[in-house]
Formats: C-alpha cells, structure tokens, sequence
C-alpha cells in the first residue's frame, strides 16, 4: 500500500493525472470459500481507494461489475464473452465520468 501510495503521489507531483482502475473480482467465489472474510476483500479495497484518493488518484472501481457467475467461466477472474462485453461499457461509462469532471 505504501508503494501505491507514494507512487500516485510522485505521479501527481509531476503534474500527471492517475487513475487506478480495480479489476472486476469474482464475488461469488470469495464469498463461498470463505476467502473474502478471511483475506478481508472489503477492507483491502477500501484502503486501496483510500490511498489513491488521498494522494490525488482517481479510482475507477470495477470490483463488483459482474454481478453474477454467469460473467466468469471459472471459480477465479477468466471472463466469459459476456462478462468482457460488460466490463467494457463499465469501464468506458466510468472513465467517461471521470473525464467529464475535469471540465
């Protein structure tokens, strides 16, 4: 976390625009295996937007964009067709907001 943190830092220092874009994450899987309590998935994001926002980052939160298992083709982060499709308009609806607040 430090190093993200010192890294949007020296970024913005330098007049550079940082977004950190979290990748979609198979909600499913983590919740039935017990790994999003035991790594504790939710706080860990948070400390990750926390420490972007903090530095002058802008996070682009694509954690939770596939709301079903349907949009992954196995238990970890593989994508089917679907799931792709979706992450892109996600991603460009988001970046779009993003872009939109600089003017």
């Amino acid at each position: 976390m430090q190093l993200l943190a010192a890294t949007v830092q020296d970024l913005r220092a330098r007049g550079t625009r940082v977004i950190v874009v979290l990748a979609p994450l198979h909600l499913q899987a983590l919740q039935s295996t017990g790994a999003s309590v035991q790594r504790d998935v939710p706080g860990a994001l948070a400390r990750i937007r926390d420490a972007v926002r903090a530095h002058g980052g802008t996070v682009v939160d694509l954690s939770a964009a596939l709301p079903s298992e349907t949009y992954f083709t196995d238990a970890y982060t593989h994508f089917s067709a679907a799931g792709n499709h979706l992450i892109a308009g996600a991603m460009l609806a988001d970046l779009a907001r993003v872009l939109a607040d600089d003017r």
